[in-house]
This record gives structure tokens, sequence and C-alpha cells, in this order.
């Protein structure tokens, strides 16, 4: 709704009065109970306690005078906004602050060294929301002046996830996920059922496909009618063809004139 109304000329001029306030106010009543918590370390602070770790991190690399950061940027959504107001206490002093930020609002922190004779690192906290809004003085932890660096580290560093490996023990360990996740021996044994089913699926198509393709095969054969004959074929082995001769009763020494040979049979 509320794209549509600033990007929409039509849509604006028709939708009802008090109708976007409405729904901007259930929807900062939605988004704030799910991202906040009234524990630090709480599940509904899982977007700030994700964020934690590189505003420490950075802070400390920033007070360390050998880094070269001086300087670092976050984009990031708007529930990181809540989930931060929620664990630093500033909407205790700032309830106008639960809900979801207007478009590009910004929170600075600032590191800052200290006046003498206390030379200690303190953060200043401003936060602007939105573009017609400018940058207000915010105090997180019950502070009403700039905190030291150190209490703030002391204070925020167990709430911090610093890795995906914690993040998921993080979720898997509430509550309100621990119900959804299954023993691992579980899963194990229902792929390996799954796998099996699909196995045997694939063999049984697999043989219906083998045999129609056989019976296809025998229904496109031609056959002529009749019997069918088989073309025998003599093959001649080396056998030399020879003129065999014989006079019954005469004298096999005796030459025979060719054509007075009363039988000749040639053999192959």
């Amino acid at each position: 709704m509320n794209t549509q109304l600033v990007h929409n000329k039509t849509y604006a001029h028709r939708l009802p009065p008090t109708l976007i306030e409405q729904a901007r106010s259930f929807a900062n009543f939605h988004e704030d109970g799910v991202f906040s918590d009234k524990h630090i370390t709480g599940i509904g602070n899982i977007a700030g306690r994700t964020l934690l770790h590189t505003i420490i991190t950075s802070l400390e690399r920033i007070a360390f005078n050998g880094d070269p950061l001086q300087f670092l940027l976050v984009q990031t959504t708007y529930q990181p906004f809540i989930s931060f107001f929620h664990q630093t206490g500033i909407t205790d002093e700032h309830p106008e602050y639960k809900g979801i930020p207007n478009y590009s609002s910004a929170i600075v922190i600032e590191l800052r060294r200290g006046s003498p004779p206390d030379l200690r690192d303190f953060l200043r906290i401003k936060f602007k929301n939105g573009t017609s809004d400018h940058f207000r003085d915010v105090h997180v932890f019950g502070h009403h002046s700039d905190i030291p660096l150190t209490e703030f580290i002391y204070r925020a560093e167990n709430a911090a996830i610093t890795s995906n490996k914690q993040w998921r023990e993080v979720c898997n360990s509430s509550d309100g996920f621990s119900n959804l996740s299954l023993p691992r021996s579980n899963v194990q044994a229902a792929f390996t059922g799954a796998f099996a089913f699909v196995s045997l699926l694939a063999l049984f198509m697999l043989t219906k496909l083998v045999k129609r393709s056989r019976a296809r095969a025998r229904e496109a054969r031609l056959r002529l009618p009749g019997d069918e004959v088989s073309e025998v074929t003599v093959v001649n082995y080396g056998a030399i063809s020879r003129e065999r001769a014989e006079w019954y009763g005469g004298d096999p020494t005796s030459v025979i004139a060719r054509c007075d040979r009363p039988y000749v049979a040639a053999v192959g």
C-alpha cells in the first residue's frame, strides 16, 4: 500500500482517509513483535544479534591505532533496526521507534576519544528516521550520554552471532523452531527410502519400455504367404574332378578311344 501510495497517483486519490495509517500501525505491531525479544539473547532479536558481530569487530579495529579501518558502511533491511533498538534499550526511552523505520533510515555509531582526564573511547549513537528527519542522539543500555566502548562490548558481545554455524544452532535450539527440526537418523532413513522408491520405479519403467520396443519390432517384420524356403549351398572343399571309365569285364590296361567309352561320370 505504501509503495502504491508513493508512486501511483490514481491509487493515492482513491485510497480512503486514515486507511494507510491503520495499515501501517498493524504492520508495525506485527513486525515489532516478530523481530524483538525481552532478552538481548532472545530468538526474536536474531537480526540484531547477527549485525552485532560486525559492529563490535569494526569498532575494535577502528579503536586500534595500527588498523587502517576508519569507516564502515553497512546496508541492511529494517529488521536489524527493530532488534537493535530493543536489545540496547532505545525503545524504553523512545517508544515511537518501535516498528518499521521509514525508507532511507540510518544509524550512526561514532567512536570518540574522551576529554582529559578520562581518555577512554566512547560511543555516540544517532538515528535518522527517513529522509525527512534529521539525526537525533539516542542512548543505549540506560545511559543518558555517551557510553564507554568497553562497556558496550561487554554488554553486547555475548549476544553477537559470529558464524553461520552458530546462527543455525541458535535457531534450532529455540522453542519456536525445535519442533520443526528432525533427528539426523530420521532424515537419513527418509532419504534412503525415497531413493529406493525412485530407483525401483525407474527400473520398472525401463522394463516396460524394453518389452514394448521388442513387441513393436516383432510386429514390424514382413511375412510372405506360404511356407518359408531355405536355400542350401554346397561348397566344394578342394576335391579334384576326374573322369572314370570302366569296361565291365574288359582289360583295364588297354587304351580306349574317347568315343568308345561306355560311360563317363564327373565327380566333384
